[in-house]
């Protein structure tokens, strides 16, 4: 299996408190793994271990492999700089600048992700082209995602994790950021999405994996987590999934 990330007995401690419980995950090339859970389940601090985020916390343990190798003691920007980019909630546009001034700050080349050209993010999201020439600080919370997405994979990434695109969207927007995320599969790129949003995760997700309280509690295919009594019950309103 070509693996792009793999993060095993992953645990992560505040002071006596802890957040995530040995945790194993890995995402293959152009597979799209959803972390779905209630608010404070510990989704946030596991993907920004992964990433690297968190490292100034010396309670972090396990081991994260990226393509083969372990950068578990690498910092973020190193990780980043190998092809590990993360989306973060906040979405992270520079306010003042232009849609085309965001994208045009990062302009990452290398021989493992692909290289997004500014006009490829346009091609994505057309939005964004008819918007080019606006403030980041004046867009839509759909429109910023989609600039914040676009400004991850201007850094040619391998990985691209996603925390909670759909906080602060219409629904109809969700689907059409999630599908557009889902598309970038098709070319190989590994993709993590945490998500709250169980009913929009498993419309977009090839396997998604349930976290409670900081531990794994169910995982599979999309098709079987739509089927999963815990899931139906816990987060799809007692009602399966179309």
């Amino acid at each position: 299996m070509n693996y792009v990330v793999q993060a095993e007995h992953m645990h992560v401690r505040y002071g006596h408190s802890v957040a995530v419980k040995d945790i194993s995950i890995s995402v293959k090339e152009g597979e799209l793994l959803a972390i779905a859970g209630a608010n404070g389940a510990g989704k946030s601090t596991l993907v920004n271990a992964i990433a690297g985020w968190s490292r100034a916390t010396p309670r972090v343990s396990g081991t994260v492999t990226f393509k083969g190798d372990d950068v578990s003691k690498l910092r973020a920007e190193m990780r980043a700089r190998r092809g590990i980019a993360l989306v973060p909630e906040s979405r992270g546009a520079f306010a003042e600048m232009t849609v085309h001034e965001n994208l045009s700050m990062v302009d990452a080349k290398n021989d493992e992700g692909k290289n997004f050209e500014i006009e490829d993010i346009f091609g994505l999201f057309p939005r964004l082209k008819e918007r080019r020439s606006q403030q980041a600080g004046t867009l839509s919370g759909g429109e910023r995602q989609m600039l914040a997405i676009g400004r991850a994979l201007r850094a040619a990434p391998s990985l691209l994790i996603l925390d909670e695109p759909s906080v602060g969207l219409a629904p109809r927007l969700v689907v059409e950021v999630l599908q557009h995320v889902k598309e970038l599969t098709q070319d190989g790129l590994a993709v993590l999405l945490v998500e709250q949003n169980v009913r929009a995760a498993l419309e977009v997700a090839d396997r998604l994996s349930l976290i409670e309280q900081g531990e794994i509690t169910a995982t599979g295919t999309a098709d079987e987590m739509r089927e999963d009594d815990r899931t139906i019950s816990a987060y799809l309103g007692g009602l399966r999934a179309p």
